[in-house]
This record gives structure tokens, sequence and C-alpha cells, in this order.
């Protein structure tokens, strides 16, 4: 009971208030998730939600990017798959935004991602990120150094990693294999920019769900980044890619994102 209950908490923490608030109370609803509960829906009754949307100076160098679903397929499903409100990652260093994003069909920018706040913004407007900021800031300027070179380095996308990443997060385990770390998922490429300093998983098991859940890495409240179009447009810079993927791959990737973005 003591762990269904540590685990439910962990599940309404991902969640936003209204979601919480939202939740059904059972008579078997442990007490003290009923209190979290009671807790949201008074906080809504209040006004919501008061946490305000980050713009560049609110953001700290090694500052982790969560992104909640949308409502689309892809996002639904890879929510399902890992129980989890978090679908993918991205990391802020010096006014800058880095990510890595799979192939898929009308995508153009697939892999490594550089973009400024506003660049970035533009892009995914419509779309909220939760911000979670490293406890250890030695660790967060580590990060936030390495971030650059890490996605200047990756080639590309990795579809084993992900296939890894959502068996691993599934079900606690994953297929152990050589694989070329120059291609990554989104959370394996912000999970090697922090060397180690925020736990000792492998960095192509983790996914977006397992940072969120990192002990390391706390959630930062009063601070979101709703992407809409609050900024003006600005070009953004795109890293060039050899992905190398083969067509039977390819296809697989517009099934495979089940898993990860």
């Amino acid at each position: 009971m003591h762990d269904y209950t540590e685990k439910r908490l962990q599940e309404l923490r991902d969640m936003s208030t209204e979601d919480v608030a939202a939740c059904r109370i059972r008579r078997s609803t442990p007490p003290r998730v009923k209190a979290a509960i009671l807790q949201a829906r008074e906080k809504m009754k209040n006004g919501g939600d008061k946490s305000k949307n980050a713009s560049a100076k609110d953001l700290k160098d090694g500052d982790v990017l969560l992104m909640r679903k949308t409502n689309t397929l892809p996002q639904k499903l890879i929510s399902c798959w890992t129980r989890s409100p978090y679908t993918h990652v991205a990391m802020h260093s010096k006014g800058k935004i880095y990510d890595m994003l799979s192939p898929m069909p009308g995508r153009t920018n697939s892999g490594g991602n550089i973009n400024t706040v506003k660049s970035f913004a533009e892009r995914d407007k419509g779309i909220t990120y939760d911000v979670f900021r490293p406890k250890d800031k030695k660790a967060a300027e580590e990060a936030a150094e390495n971030i650059d070179r890490l996605t200047r380095e990756t080639k590309g996308y990795s579809f084993s990693n992900m296939v890894q990443a959502g068996l691993r997060d599934r079900f606690g385990f994953g297929i152990t294999a050589n694989y070329d770390r120059n291609y990554k998922i989104c959370s394996e490429l912000v999970y090697d920019a922090f060397n180690g300093k925020i736990g000792n998983d492998v960095a192509s098991s983790v996914t977006p769900a397992r940072l969120s859940r990192n002990r390391n890495l706390e959630k930062v409240d009063t601070l979101r980044l709703s992407i809409e179009e609050l900024f003006r447009k600005e070009k953004g810079v795109r890293i060039k890619n050899e992905l190398g993927a083969t067509p039977g791959i390819f296809l697989l990737s517009s099934y495979s994102f089940l898993l990860l973005q």
C-alpha cells in the first residue's frame, strides 16, 4: 500500500493543478493522495495555477525543459506508454535552447536543434514546457557547457535507443547492445550533458518521464514555458544532420514514436 501511495503521489506531482483537481476520490483512495487532490481543488477555487510564463531572463543555464503532452495522437501514445505527461525534453544554456527531434513525415529539422528562446517559441507555439532545475549548481554549469558541443557532435536521432528507453521505462529492462554514441534521443542528449552528475543511469535508456522523476532535478513550480505567439519571430540555428536511416527504419519511425518523440 505504501508503494502504491508513493507512486500515485509522484504521478500527481507530474500533473497540472487542474488535472489533479479533476481526479476522482474513492473510498479506497489513500489519505495522502486524497489530501493532495483536495488541496488542488482548493487551489483551483482560489484562482488556479499562478505560475508565470518564463522568458529568457527567467531561465538559468542548465535548466531542463520537459514538454507536456499535446492533444495529438503521437503525444498521447507516448504519454500512455511511459505513464507520464512528459513526452519531450530540451535544455537551456546561455540564451539558447537545445534539443533533439526524430525524423517524421513533413519534419525538416530532425536531429540536433539550437534555437534562441524566441525562435524556439515560434517553432513550438501552443506547447507548454515545465522547468526543472538541477539542485547542484555545479552540475547545472557543467551541463550548460557540455550541451552545445554534444548537440553539434551528434549526427542524428537513434531509433534503437528510443526502443531501449521505452522498454526500460515500461518494463525495467532494455536491450543490451553496442550502439553508436553519435546518434541520440532527446532525453539521452540532455542526460549526457550532465556527465553523470545527476545519476548513473545508462543515458540511452533515459526517457523524459524518467528525467521528471530524477531526484537531482527540482521542478520550479512558479515557472513554465508556455510556447505561444508571445515572442517575435527570430531565425534559429539548425544543425545539419547525417541521419543515415535505412528506408525500412524510416518507415518504422512513423509508428515508433509510440515510445518517444
